[in-house]
């Protein structure tokens, strides 16, 4: 199945399914485009962060939620249309704990109970050890199954995206 179907069909294999099997020598187109989409999808929380500090607004995004996809170049020509259900503006100074990422998780797990979904955690940098430490959470800790049966219930598929590791 190698390179036929398109992202949207094949979205379960990419994210690892298989283990990639198949899909790696020589890499598959669209795995491919996969890695490239979630990578750009992680250079788009850096890109408009307000790094002046002269401005009232330093250390916050430039972009309100609601437009924050289409504001950073990803709608324009792209199949994948995602809406933001969280945004966080915390300065550096705030520490942000876990478990606000967690409810969060588990909330949309719970909305979207009865339909197919997955999750992918993506990060550069430190965010991409974060974004892995946070997916070993997810899954070792059943997050990734709705709340109303977390021991018995089918647990979506979970990938990370970690960028820029040295």
């Amino acid at each position: 199945m190698a390179g036929t179907g398109g992202i949207a069909q094949r979205w379960r294999e990419l994210s690892g399914e298989n283990n990639w099997e198949g899909l790696l020598d020589p890499l598959d187109i669209d795995l491919r485009r996969y890695i490239i989409h979630y990578g750009a999808r992680t250079a788009a929380v850096g890109d408009p962060y307000n790094g002046d500090k002269g401005s009232n607004m330093s250390r916050f995004f430039r972009y309100p939620p609601n437009n924050f996809f289409s504001e950073v170049g990803l709608q324009c020509g792209n199949p994948f249309k995602y809406t933001v259900s969280s945004f966080f503006y915390a300065r550096c100074e705030v520490n942000l704990c876990s478990w606000v990422l967690i409810s969060e998780v588990w909330k949309l797990v719970d909305k979207y109970k009865d339909e197919e979904i997955s999750i992918t955690v993506t990060g550069h940098s430190l965010g991409a050890a974060l974004a892995t430490m946070t997916g070993v959470d997810i899954a070792s800790n059943g997050y990734n199954k709705p709340s109303t049966n977390n021991k018995e219930g089918k647990a979506c598929p979970l990938s990370s995206h970690s960028h820029g590791i040295c």
